[in-house]
């Protein structure tokens, strides 16, 4: 089952720098709307990106490159208000 909410943050330098890489390209990608994105699967399959995906990555990259942490939360689920504030921290 899927969690509610998942927080991630870059932590390594090593992370970081990887981070600016990834938003880099993407950013230059963005340029570019007709080219498609492509995940490469653990066995080297080639995953087309639906272009909503691609646009949360690119901006997960962005904000995570920037040393800021992301949270990705459903929001047509209604929130308990208990829910509603672990979200809001």
């Amino acid at each position: 089952m899927l969690e509610l909410r998942q927080t991630v943050e870059a932590t390594t330098d090593q992370e970081k720098k990887a981070l600016q890489h990834v938003q880099e390209a993407l950013s230059h990608a963005a340029v570019r709307p007709e080219a498609a994105a492509f995940l490469i699967g653990p066995r080297e399959e080639r995953i087309a990106l639906p272009e909503p995906l691609f646009r949360i990555l690119r901006q997960a990259a962005a904000m995570l490159s920037h040393g800021h942490r992301v949270t990705l939360a459903p929001v047509d689920k209604e929130l308990s208000t208990q829910e509603a504030a672990d979200l809001l921290n």
